[in-house]
C-alpha cells in the first residue's frame, strides 16, 4: 500500500554529529534515497539526548515519524522509508 504513496507518513531522519553533516555516512546514504527530510544537529557538543529531545519537541503535534539515528549509520535499503512507514502503519493498527 505505502509503496504506491497511499497513507505513507513522513519519515524525518534525525542525527547529531560533531562536524558538518556532509562529512557523515548517514548524510551520504540519505542523499541516495531521493533526499528524504533530515534534521542534522551539526557541530554538536551536547549529549545525543538533548538533540533528540529538541527534535521531538519540534515534531510534537505532527504526524511525522522520527528516526533517531547515529551519524555513522549507513541506510543501504532503497525502500527504508517505505518499510518504516509500513511498520508504523501496522503498529498504529
Amino acid at each position: 500500500m505505502t509503496r504506491l504513496g497511499i497513507g505513507m507518513r513522513q519519515i524525518v531522519w534525525v542525527s547529531c554529529c560533531r562536524g558538518a553533516k556532509e562529512e557523515t555516512a548517514l548524510f551520504a546514504s540519505l542523499e541516495k534515497l531521493a533526499k528524504p527530510e533530515a534534521w542534522f544537529f551539526e557541530h554538536n557538543t551536547r549529549g545525543l539526548g538533548t538533540g533528540y529531545n529538541e527534535a521531538l519537541e519540534r515534531a510534537a503535534g505532527s504526524d511525522r515519524i522520527l528516526a533517531l539515528v547515529h551519524a555513522d549509520v549507513v541506510v543501504a535499503d532503497a525502500f527504508a522509508v517505505e518499510k518504516l512507514s509500513d511498520a508504523m502503519q501496522w503498529a498504529d493498527g
